[in-house]
């Protein structure tokens, strides 16, 4: 019963020896380490080039599908042009729209220009005819 004292006065009576600092040390740093790069959403440099390398194509193809559909529902035959582009197969589309000049920007080709028109098409699809020829 004389072993009956209260947490907190054993943590003040506590004096641990080097090697338990040393190995709490330790653990603790792992701890850390680990948890940062779990929860705390560190990365290493390479998932960081990775990541920013993909956001930039991502964003540069959906900027440059936006262009598209823009220039293609300007044009003055785009109910015309769209009901053609419907009637062609899924596979032929990118290619016309590549073909077409919509994708491309003061007459460059990018890399991402197949992602892009593919990007395109799918926003061209979903383009009601109606609203396009009311708007011409």
């Amino acid at each position: 019963m004389a072993e009956n004292i209260s947490l907190s006065k054993r943590w003040r009576t506590f004096q641990p020896t080097k090697v338990v600092l040393v190995w709490a040390c330790i653990a603790s740093a792992i701890l850390t380490i680990a948890l940062g790069f779990t929860w705390g959403g560190w990365m290493m440099a390479e998932s960081v080039d990775y990541e920013r390398t993909t956001a930039i194509a991502e964003t540069r193809m959906e900027l440059l599908a936006s262009f598209c559909v823009d220039r293609f529902t300007a044009a003055e035959d785009a109910a015309v042009k769209l009901a053609e582009l419907k009637k062609i197969g899924e596979w032929e589309r990118r290619d016309v729209i590549r073909a077409g000049g919509w994708i491309s920007v003061n007459n460059v080709t990018s890399p991402l220009d197949g992602a892009a028109a593919t990007k395109c098409v799918e926003r061209l699809m979903t383009v009601d005819l109606a609203s396009l020829k009311a708007a011409k």
